[in-house]
């Protein structure tokens, strides 16, 4: 049996429910307590986690324990086909590209649909997107392709100048990005991203 005892400020529920929703997805039994049990229980909820009164438990088979290898070769198998996209065999340029598509996409969504879509990652990943995740300052405004494709730049501040050296160079990490994730996530979901997207940037999608 696992236990989890948090004490968490009501803005961060949202991240909370993530969190417990990866650890529900991996884990053959987690108890979750709080100092507010009740306010977190109505929260899980509306988002659909299965929960007691008094806690969040998890019934699942004992012998499905956490295997950290096989999570991390579901992560891998992901970066594979994005680095394939891209045509590049440096795996650390590919999880840079990644990780700022996946971030300027998650900081585009309401807080729930971000949520909806990061279930459907490598737990690895799922983790990888909430990173540095503030909730207070989401959706963002994006006002046409320009905005977009500079906002993805700056998510990959440190290595920008040599991943993304012209504006061509984002559009195809972009793309990229979307066709390596019709392998891992749903149709209707990858839509309803789609959609959260002005049209100029669902445009760049078709170039």
């Amino acid at each position: 049996m696992v236990a989890v005892f948090f004490y968490y400020h009501t803005s961060s529920l949202p991240i909370l429910t993530a969190f417990v929703q990866n650890l529900l997805s991996c884990l053959p039994g987690l108890y979750v307590a709080s100092p507010d049990i009740h306010l977190f229980n109505e929260h899980l909820s509306a988002q659909n986690v299965p929960f007691k009164r008094k806690y969040v438990q998890l019934k699942w088979k004992q012998t499905m324990a956490f295997n950290f290898e096989d999570n991390k070769k579901d992560a891998t198998v992901l970066l594979n086909a994005v680095a394939s996209e891209l045509q590049t065999d440096d795996m650390n340029q590919a999880g840079r590209i990644f990780r700022a598509v996946l971030h300027a996409i998650r900081d585009r969504l309401p807080v729930n649909d971000a949520i909806q879509f990061s279930a459907q990652l490598p737990i690895i990943w799922k983790g990888i997107f909430f990173d540095q995740y503030d909730t207070a300052k989401v959706p963002i405004k994006i006002r046409n392709r320009e905005d977009w494709i500079n906002y993805i730049r700056t998510k990959n501040a440190y290595a920008a100048n040599n991943d993304f050296q012209q504006d061509d160079d984002i559009i195809n990490a972009f793309k990229s990005v979307f066709v390596a994730l019709q392998q891992f996530v749903t149709e209707g979901q990858l839509q309803q991203v789609k959609q959260a997207l002005n049209q100029e940037i669902q445009e760049l999608l078709e170039v």
